[in-house]
């Protein structure tokens, strides 16, 4: 009885039953929240937002294009219809021998062998940290690494 009534005192601030009026409260706000998104809905919901977010890429890319200098824009528009045969023949660069990569990625190894593979040198992090190691605020306050706490 007490963790309903006064749940701020005896549950840690929420009830562990509903009440009736708790219930009929809970039921008003699912009828709501219902009507909110079926409302969002009907207004394009989802659709809408990626629609404004593909706006406004666009909007950027085409402020970009436009601060390109002629030559610029004439190698990007280049770029991009030879983007758009290889795209439309099917080109993958993992599958084309001429490609600079093929040859290193043909020298991966995709299997399990991970006790073969070679390991970092011991203390590589604690080198790393050290040289990234900021100084001090206040070298007088004592942190949970000093050697000081026993």
């Amino acid at each position: 009885m007490l963790r309903n009534r006064a749940p701020d005192r005896f549950t840690e601030g929420r009830a562990k039953g509903l009440n009736a009026v708790g219930q009929m409260e809970l039921k008003r706000l699912k009828k709501q929240w219902r009507e909110e998104y079926e409302r969002e809905q009907a207004q394009g919901g989802e659709a809408r937002v990626f629609a404004s977010i593909e706006a406004k890429i666009a909007k950027v890319h085409q402020r970009r294009l436009d601060s390109m200098s002629p030559r610029a824009r004439a190698a990007w528009d280049a770029f991009k219809a030879i983007e758009a045969e290889d795209e439309a023949a099917g080109y993958r660069w993992w599958e084309d021998p001429e490609h600079p990569l093929y040859h290193a990625r043909a020298g991966e190894d995709d299997s399990d062998d991970w006790e073969e593979r070679t390991l970092p040198a011991p203390g590589w992090r604690r080198r790393v940290r050290e040289e990234e190691e900021e100084p001090e605020e206040n070298p007088k306050w004592r942190g949970l690494k000093d050697g000081g706490w026993k």
